[in-house]
């Protein structure tokens, strides 16, 4: 949510400044009352019509033992007067949404289904804490490379990588 207003905020200024995150299926849950018990649910975050533009742009990005495809989608922010930053969002090609059962269940270890699926998954053991690194390593591993091939794009040569970006 945060990051939300400082984009907002970034392109109302008319300044230039992009943000960079993982395309989640599902937020953490959707909290919903049966029979007077409280059930999870989830809560589905993309849907069919949607702001997100699917791009060209893929990555891989290596783990310990194996390689995972990224696909990069965007989504326009447009602040106040028209000035207009994207949102740059990476998700697994490999992602699998039907491993989930019963409410926000899933298998924490399929990383190539599972990396995109949740927002904060469940953490509480250690297959969740290692799923989070993972979601980590690969948005930096994804967002760094995307930089750096935009900055060359645009001219530079990696000595002077300070004169066409900044990371916050």
């Amino acid at each position: 949510r945060l990051a939300a207003c400082f984009l907002d905020s970034i392109a109302t200024l008319g300044l230039p400044g992009d943000g960079i995150g993982l395309n989640y299926h599902f937020g953490l849950f959707k909290q919903v009352f049966k029979n007077n018990l409280q059930n999870e649910e989830i809560n589905e975050w993309i849907e069919k019509q949607s702001w997100l533009k699917k791009t060209d742009a893929t990555y891989d990005i290596d783990f310990d033992g194996f390689t995972l495809r990224s696909r990069l989608y965007d989504i326009n922010i447009t602040g106040y007067n028209n000035t207009t930053n994207k949102l740059h969002l990476f998700d697994v090609e490999t992602v699998d949404e039907t491993i989930v059962n019963g409410g926000i269940n899933f298998d924490k270890e399929d990383v190539k289904k599972n990396l995109t699926l949740f927002l904060y998954p469940d953490d509480s053991d250690e297959k969740g804490h290692l799923l989070r690194i993972y979601q980590q390593y690969f948005m930096i591993s994804n967002g760094a490379r995307f930089i750096l091939d935009e900055c060359i794009a645009k001219g530079s040569n990696l000595y002077d990588l300070y004169d066409y970006a900044v990371i916050q």
